[in-house]
């Protein structure tokens, strides 16, 4: 059986990463254990053949598991000064980040990670903003912006006038649904752009279609680059025709930043 390492908060008490709560039966002789207790930190190791009496008032520290029957106890092996230490208590699951100019850790507010490893950021830029009306008989000819007037969320606050604004600089996961009403089969080409300041991303079609489209849907997804403060929006275009195209509800523009 591979040795594992436990990382835990407390010595006993039997809550959940308490040393003594892991199982007899789950443990091999020599897995070893980390425990972050009072600005210390205790390295332990798993002797499955030993007796000793729990004793956690004097060094070597020994800690036997909630579920001993006849050996098999936690020995302290180290203790030694915590090298990371924070000047307020960390939340429970909250990532920890560098604080340079005090040389020690600050909580950061936003983002924790759960025991199973999921990893939540409330704070991440992330929007998905729709539209709650039709936006009718779109322009011929030149390009028209698609209309967004129904936020959904925004963290960040980064969304404003159907543009969104990159906060900082990274690679984001940009998205278009885009539903379109009476497609006129006499126009030469639509073009539907999801606009960045850095480059364009199209969805190009023809309206080859015997008799007018009551509906087409067009998707634009992407991985972008953007600078701080660069811009996203969403045009359409059609090259000749009627000015008869609708763009439906229905009609989605979403993003995240993803590194």
């Amino acid at each position: 059986m591979p040795l594992t390492t436990y990382n835990c908060t407390a010595l006993t008490g039997g809550a959940a990463r308490a040393l003594d709560s892991y199982s007899v039966e789950d443990l091999a002789d020599g897995d070893r254990a980390i425990c972050a207790v009072g600005g210390l930190l205790f390295y332990f190791m798993f002797d499955a053949t030993a007796t000793d009496a729990e004793d956690v008032s004097s060094h070597p520290y020994k800690v036997r598991p909630d579920d001993y029957a006849d050996q098999g106890v936690w020995i302290e092996q180290e203790a030694v000064i915590n090298p990371v230490t924070a000047d307020v208590v960390i939340a429970d699951n909250r990532l920890v980040r560098g604080d340079g100019g005090a040389k020690g850790v600050q909580e950061c507010s936003t983002i924790s990670v759960s025991d199973d490893g999921e990893m939540v950021n409330t704070g991440q830029p992330c929007f998905l903003i729709t539209n709650n009306s039709y936006q009718e008989n779109l322009a011929v000819g030149s390009p028209v912006d698609i209309i967004f007037n129904n936020e959904i969320f925004d963290i960040g606050n980064n969304v404003a006038s159907n543009t969104f604004t990159a906060p900082v600089s990274g690679k984001y996961q940009l998205n278009v649904q885009l539903r379109l009403g009476n497609v006129d089969t006499a126009g030469g080409y639509y073009a539907i752009t999801l606009t960045t300041s850095n480059r364009n991303y199209y969805y190009n079609f023809s309206p080859l279609f015997s008799i007018d489209a009551p509906y087409i849907t067009c998707l634009i997804a992407i991985v972008g680059d953007m600078d701080i403060n660069d811009t996203a929006k969403v045009t359409f275009y059609q090259e000749q025709g009627d000015a008869q195209t609708d763009i439906r509800t229905g009609t989605y523009f979403s993003g995240t930043l993803i590194c």
